[in-house]
């Protein structure tokens, strides 16, 4: 089959011309390339077609190509033309697409479609794929009907972001359930949002590269400086200033090392001049992808606070990726209750129920107190995660929601 895979997506031509070579969101486009790659691992065909990457230069980009090469095969990238004009690119994106796919599947007749999350841009293009009799699978992982904007806020942005949410948002859930056959999502709990039962979850997928670098047991704690990483976003909703503030009230001594990039840097820079004097923060940015596995491998806890509740309003439904990730290498981890959404993780990770600091100091103090429980725990899953969420076992789940979706939309 050949699948129109509809994503916001930027390739190395567009991160190295418009970026200066520095992905801002490394963690979607390694997300992306790994669908493709489970795809071409089932025999499929894939074209991204991508709204563009959106900067809010206030400039107009023309549409464009690229190619991406992997041991599976090839992947064609197409980038609809782009106005990156802050509130005003999103209508154009979705007409622009739409446009794409259809001058596309004249010349190379699709097969299906595959959209990620429910939003306008996607939408149209779902409809599109509904159009010309096309099965549409939805790959669905933010969810649509979360009340906040993802930073932190006021009783009343949240108020009103609920009331958008309860219009806008709502209405476009109601259309695209009419229009899917099938859909891969992060956490049950957005299978119960989709009128389809045909539904596969697919919490993460992991590369050939973090299996290659966790192969060795991970580093005991030996009682003196333990190395805690957080790797992500530096978002308020992420979590990342929870992880420097716990150190106020964990015991033992840490080296905290923060991997990513984002608004939040200046911030947590300063904050994280403030720590008692027993610990150290580190924050490296943006680092090859092979520096980044090297660390998680190396640490003797990994940390996702990923916030529950911000200003008052619900994330929703969501699981985080590099959750996944985390646990293929065998070392602890301590999250929040995002984690819970995957069961399978009960009684292996430390978990923390309020999104305070001192909730995730103690619970990092209790992970580095019982060291040994909690890596052996962590060691012993890790076979079974790096089986299922490999490229190979997570295309082996997509061959039936495709198969599926095929025959629904025949």
């Amino acid at each position: 089959m050949h699948i129109a895979y509809v994503v916001h997506f930027a390739g190395p031509q567009v991160i190295e011309g418009r970026f200066g070579g520095r992905d801002p969101n490394p963690g979607a486009t390694q997300k992306v390339k790994l669908i493709c790659r489970a795809l071409l691992k089932g025999g499929h065909r894939v074209t991204i077609l991508s709204p563009n990457a959106v900067s809010h230069s206030g400039k107009y980009y023309p549409a464009g190509s690229e190619r991406l090469t992997f041991t599976e095969g090839e992947v064609g990238v197409l980038y609809a033309p782009l106005l990156d004009i802050r509130g005003l690119h999103r209508l154009p994106a979705g007409l622009w697409l739409s446009r794409l796919f259809r001058r596309e599947h004249r010349r190379s007749r699709f097969g299906g479609v595959l959209v990620y999350n429910i939003g306008s841009t996607t939408l149209l293009a779902a409809r599109e794929g509904r159009r010309v009799g096309l099965p549409v699978i939805l790959e669905y992982e933010d969810d649509a009907l979360a009340i906040n904007p993802g930073r932190e806020s006021s009783w009343l942005s949240s108020a009103v972001h609920y009331a958008q949410r309860s219009t806008v948002e709502r209405l476009t859930l109601a259309r695209m359930n009419r229009l899917i056959h099938g859909a891969l999502v992060v956490c049950p709990e957005l299978a119960r949002q989709l009128r389809t039962k045909n539904v596969i979850v697919v919490p993460g997928l992991l590369g050939d590269d973090i299996v290659a670098a966790s192969q060795l047991p991970p580093p005991k704690f030996d009682g003196r400086r333990a190395r805690v990483i957080y790797a992500g976003a530096l978002t308020y909703d992420k979590g990342a200033s929870l992880a420097v503030e716990s150190l106020a009230s964990v015991l033992h001594s840490v080296d905290l090392e923060i991997f990513g990039g984002g608004p939040l840097e200046t911030r947590l820079r300063q904050m994280a001049s403030r720590v008692p004097d027993r610990h150290s923060v580190t924050i490296r940015g943006f680092v090859d992808r092979s520096t980044l596995l090297q660390g998680l491998a190396g640490a003797h806890v990994l940390v996702n606070p990923h916030r529950l509740d911000i200003g008052r309003g619900l994330q929703g439904s969501l699981f985080p990726f590099k959750v996944i990730e985390y646990a293929a290498t065998g070392v602890p981890v301590v999250s929040s209750l995002l984690g819970t959404q995957s069961d399978r993780f009960k009684g292996v990770f430390r978990f923390f129920e309020k999104d305070t600091p001192e909730a995730l100091g103690t619970a990092i103090d209790d992970v580095l107190h019982n060291h040994d429980r909690f890596r052996h725990a962590s060691v012993g899953m890790r076979e079974a995660i790096q089986s299922q969420h490999s490229i190979d076992g997570v295309s082996k789940k997509l061959a039936s929601v495709l198969a599926t979706a095929q025959r629904k939309g025949s």
